[in-house]
């Protein structure tokens, strides 16, 4: 078995770096943002990219669930 890993994907990773980097840095609305990635060739719909703005994954964070008696908790990936 091999082992899993998340790597990114191109284009479409700088794209949506940029798009981080600008909901961080400007005075953009999320929709602007959207909007301009789109042009940039970023292909999703509006509510996916909401969706990958609350991902924690994009910001290095892996969720790790409950276990035993341990409790569930994000981690650097």
């Amino acid at each position: 078995m091999g082992k899993k890993y998340i790597t990114p994907d191109g284009k479409y990773s700088e794209i949506m770096k940029w798009a981080f980097e600008m909901i961080a840095d400007s005075n953009l609305i999320v929709v602007d943002v959207w909007r301009i990635a789109k042009k940039k060739g970023l292909r999703c719909g509006k509510n996916n990219f909401w969706v990958a703005l609350r991902n924690p994954v994009y910001c290095g964070l892996i969720f790790i669930p409950k276990y035993k008696d341990e409790e569930s908790r994000l981690v650097k990936g």
